[in-house]
């Protein structure tokens, strides 16, 4: 990996975490400073789980269950992306919450263009971070010949 990759990589990498983490644990508690913005995701979250939009229509969670849920994952592949070995699977979790998030809102009726930036950067990390173990293995061949 390149020096001008790796800062790439590592801001990214920085910045999904940061979003990421903010956004779980906007929905797992209201923020003193941002109530409003816990009450946007109460109310989304709770429409998404009422009109049953997939994956919620299989299941019968309330919208506090999925709120949880939804803050847990969130904030767990958050922190995740940060741990070097991990950067490329919590990329690929962090497109599939975003990707669900937009296409839940897109069913809602609601703006789904805003929402669709988190998944594509997370998708662009999930590139950057590449094969690590496929490197090290042509590395290490390298340094034997």
């Amino acid at each position: 990996m390149s020096f001008a990759t790796g800062i790439m990589t590592w801001t990214m990498a920085l910045a999904l975490g940061a979003l990421w983490i903010f956004v779980g644990v906007n929905n797992l508690t209201s923020l003193p400073s941002m109530p409003e913005v816990h009450a946007l995701f109460v109310k989304h979250v709770d429409a998404v789980v009422a009109a049953r939009v997939f994956p919620f229509g299989l299941t019968n969670w309330s919208g506090a269950t999925a709120r949880a849920v939804l803050g847990v994952l969130e904030v767990l592949f958050g922190a995740l992306v940060l741990c070097p070995r991990e950067t490329r699977l919590a990329a690929f979790f962090l497109v599939l919450l975003g990707a669900s998030d937009a296409f839940n809102a897109f069913s809602l009726g609601e703006p789904w263009a805003p929402r669709i930036g988190a998944p594509i950067a997370a998708a662009v990390l999930f590139v950057l971070a590449g094969d690590k173990k496929k490197h090290a293995v042509a590395a290490g061949e390298k340094k034997k010949q």
